[in-house]
């Protein structure tokens, strides 16, 4: 009885051993391009990552564009409030503000 239950125990050892490194080579077996999904229970397609952001325009563009602002509003507040708000938008890299 006592062999029976060790040879017992150590089947279960193989058997569960064997099914945790089965597990691990499936990970290991998908394609480049791929990853193992624990929801899918296969391969699935990488997802695509957003592209960057543009890079911000050059300093100067932004400068040469503020001061055309100053030059058009000639020393209203609001209207210069506004170029100051647009260039910082601009050096920022912000779109739509200038």
């Amino acid at each position: 009885m006592r062999l029976n239950m060790r040879v017992a125990l150590f089947v279960c050892a193989v058997i569960g051993a064997s099914v945790l490194f089965s597990d691990l080579a499936a990970f290991a077996q998908c394609p480049p391009g791929t990853h193992w999904s624990n929801h899918a229970w296969q391969c699935v397609p990488n997802r695509r990552m957003p592209p960057p952001p543009p890079p911000p325009p050059p300093s100067r563009g932004c400068n040469k564009s503020y001061n055309r602002c100053l030059r058009v509003c000639q020393g209203v507040p609001h209207c210069v409030n506004n170029c100051n708000m647009g260039y910082n938008a601009c050096r920022e890299g912000r779109r739509g503000y200038y």
